[in-house]
């Protein structure tokens, strides 16, 4: 009994894990060679996910105290994260990996075990409302290696990269609903809570999805499901209680982060990283056959990462077989499936319809979702949506190549050669590497007392990364978002710093390290104020005089 109980577990989930490892091992070809010695991330947001994972560990470990505020970052002022993208599960996961492997290693392993456990749980998903194993395994990877998550993977998007929860989360909830054990019904709040703590967007999602699923049960089975629901009211009042909790503990942080003062409606403008109607059909910029169809999603609006939603000509057929053979397919979740797809996708639209990167005066149900909750704003990304709609289209799929797998041999072959032509479609670009070099001004710093700096030399990325290496405070920062009030004041710092007034940053707000291009003058007289203590062709490294003057007001 033991043995078969073994058996079912390593089928059911060793085997997917590993089909899924092999699967990141290949599309990200030769990276894995560079597990120790590179980062798998770009140098610009990645770095700032590697200072995320960076001031987790350093305040519950070094410092003892929340990770939810800093005053490494914006100093003097300090800034609290709430509404920054701090995806703190994959710090504390950071954390723990910390006492086994190095720094790289434990980010490195953070990126591949998304894609491995997204895939797994996404595998889970497809098993259960297909009950047909090879077809689910394909389910796992059109949800898992989507182009979207590839491309935030590249990106440096932890937080966009923290989706295995996704799965999981929808398949409980799928089965308290239509059981009402409260054990799935507790697990489902507690991977909803565990969302919450790795990506605010997929929160969001995750919670319209719950609303989204309720209506589609009640319209399922009308006055059935609300009888149940009134026969288990006890139980289900505990769990939405408990899923309440999850929205009190997310909300109450948000709220927090407005009291601080108006924040700026997110970094995009929702207009500008709208979903082009095309995204979904045709390779994106972070697609293997970007190439071939540049001239059009060049032409699409944001970015190509945010762009990259291509579901693979494979997919579409099998969209296509659903919807011309439905009455073939006797799950009843086949339409609720059906209604998450469009519904997000729509969403994805943004708040006007867009067609070869022209906007048009259509418009769409996004701009009365960032009326009705404000905090979609905060955003500005609808195409992330579209997140939803290719896990739905992962089980559709599924379901699609397992009608397919059950008829004679011929299609059982013509099924095969989709799941390979599938695999080669979500092939990506090629993934980054880098391995940071660390100038000789920044390893100075480590060798130095404690005291809080001013770096005008480095990107603000590379300076994010360079704290981690020597932990000094810091003025200014580059974060998801802050408060308005916080900008006005690290402005008139900047002004000071460019003003080259040393002495009154030093004496009124604190800072006692100046990092400047070595070309800007340096007057004799500044020479009581500031001295010398790194020069080269690029960077200058100055210290105040007077470092007991340095304390912040």
């Amino acid at each position: 009994m033991n043995s078969q109980k073994i058996g079912k577990s390593f089928t059911s989930f060793v085997v997917p894990a590993l089909i899924y490892f092999f699967c990141f091992y290949v599309y990200t070809f030769p990276l894995m060679q560079k597990f120790s010695s590179h980062f798998f991330t770009d140098r610009r947001d990645g770095l700032q996910s590697i200072w995320n994972l960076w001031w987790i560990s350093k305040s519950l470990l070094s410092l003892h105290t929340s990770f939810w505020h800093t005053s490494f970052l914006h100093y003097p002022f300090g800034v609290d994260l709430y509404t920054h993208s701090l995806a703190p599960l994959k710090g504390l996961i950071y954390t723990g990996l910390q006492f086994v492997f190095t720094r790289i290693q434990s980010h490195n392993f953070l990126v591949m075990g998304s894609f491995v456990l997204g895939g797994l749980n996404a595998f889970c998903l497809c098993r259960y409302f297909t009950r047909s194993y090879i077809p689910s395994l394909a389910g796992g990877l059109i949800y898992a290696f989507s182009n979207a998550h590839m491309a935030h993977a590249a990106s440096g998007h932890i937080h966009m990269i923290s989706f295995e929860w996704n799965p999981l989360f929808l398949l409980l909830t799928f089965q308290f609903l239509e059981t009402f054990n409260v054990r799935k019904g507790i697990a489902a709040a507690i991977v909803f809570f565990l969302i919450s703590w790795s990506c605010q967007y997929y929160f969001f999602y995750a919670a319209l999805c719950v609303f989204l699923i309720f209506l589609g049960f009640v319209k399922r089975t009308g006055k059935d499901f609300l009888n149940l629901l009134f026969q288990n009211r006890k139980v289900v009042t505990f769990v939405a209680s408990l899923f309440l909790i999850s929205v009190f503990l997310f909300i109450k942080p948000m709220l927090h982060g407005y009291s601080q003062g108006p924040l700026p409606e997110g970094l995009h403008d929702s207009r500008d990283y709208s979903m082009d109607l095309l995204s979904p059909l045709l390779p994106g910029g972070f697609s293997h056959y970007a190439a071939w169809t540049r001239e059009i999603w060049g032409s699409w609006k944001g970015n190509y990462y945010e762009s990259s939603l291509f579901v693979g000509f494979t997919l579409i057929f099998l969209l296509l077989y659903v919807l011309f053979n439905r009455k073939s397919f006797q799950e009843e979740s086949l339409n609720l499936w059906l209604g998450l797809a469009g519904v997000f996708a729509i969403f994805a639209l943004g708040p006007q319809l867009n067609l070869m990167g022209r906007a048009y005066p259509v418009p769409l149900p996004y701009a009365a979702l960032e009326y009705f909750f404000p905090a979609f704003k905060l955003s500005g990304i609808p195409a992330r949506m579209f997140d939803v709609t290719q896990l739905s289209l992962a089980v559709i799929g599924a379901m699609a190549l397992r009608n397919l797998w059950r008829g004679p041999m011929k299609h059982r072959v013509f099924t095969s050669l989709l799941m390979v032509v599938l695999f080669f479609e979500y092939w990506p670009a090629r993934f980054p590497g880098i391995s940071m070099s660390v100038p000789e001004s920044i390893r100075l710093l480590q060798t130095l007392p404690p005291g809080a700096m001013i770096d005008t030399v480095s990107t603000r990325h590379e300076a994010l990364y360079y704290q981690t290496l020597h932990e000094k405070p810091m003025a200014f920062g580059y974060l998801s978002r802050v408060p308005a009030l916080l900008e006005s004041k690290d402005k008139v710092i900047k002004e000071l710093a460019v003003r080259g007034e040393y002495d009154s940053l030093c004496r009124d707000y604190g800072f006692r390290y100046f990092i400047v291009p070595s070309e800007k003058a340096f007057p004799s007289l500044l020479a009581s104020v500031v001295r010398v203590l790194f020069r080269d062709s690029k960077t200058l490294v100055l210290e105040s005089t007077h470092p007991e003057n340095c304390h912040s007001s």
